[in-house]
């Protein structure tokens, strides 16, 4: 009897999906609530801004299109690439944290009150991690990443303290465009890891 289970498990796990190269089957996706952002700032610790991201973009990026003309026919070339800016939204907490954060690096790339700006990006710029985690927790089984972006060259774009409504109970945030210079998208070897069941 335990063997007709274990086959007939065997079996309903594999019957889904299209077969292709000889795999059936249908792999588990990466779940869009299980991710973290880190930011690396060159001399500011931003662990509360990981805790208090609500949610982000993963990179885009586009290519400009050329066009050559010639008799009777139109073909097409890559022009520069160009990264998209990322949208991000964070918690304001009633500690202030994440927007004192912010607020530095606003400073970072222009001091309002005394009218100074950064003499060159290496002065304003940091690094952001975007990761896809497999639901463990850190300190304990811990948490592994699928799949890793890295940004380099980040700054803030746009800074959205957002509005506040007596209608309405929901939280305060800080929504937040972010630009970046390039980026590098890193994954887990997968090689061991089941289909769906």
């Amino acid at each position: 009897m335990l063997l007709l289970e274990e086959s007939h498990m065997t079996y309903n796990s594999q019957k889904f999906g299209i077969q292709s190269a000889g795999t059936t089957g249908i792999i588990q996706p990466k779940l869009k609530y299980k991710f973290k952002v880190e930011f690396v700032f060159p001399d500011m610790e931003s662990r509360v801004l990981t805790r208090d991201v609500i949610s982000v973009d993963r990179p885009t990026l586009a290519f400009a299109e050329g066009t050559v003309h010639s008799y009777n026919s139109i073909a097409y070339y890559a022009q520069k690439p160009e990264w998209a800016a990322i949208n991000m939204s964070l918690r304001d907490g009633i500690d202030n944290a994440s927007s004192k954060i912010v607020q530095a690096q606003m400073q970072r790339q222009m001091n309002h009150m005394n009218q100074e700006s950064a003499q060159a990006g290496n002065d304003y710029k940091f690094t952001t991690k975007i990761m896809m985690l497999d639901g463990g927790q850190a300190g304990q089984t811990g948490e592994t990443a699928f799949e890793t972006w890295t940004l380099s060259g980040c700054f803030f774009t746009s800074f959205n303290f957002t509005q506040l409504d007596y209608s309405s109970s929901d939280a305060v945030q800080i929504d937040l465009a972010m630009r970046y210079d390039y980026a590098e998208q890193e994954f887990m070897d997968i090689s061991n890891i089941s289909m769906l069941e």
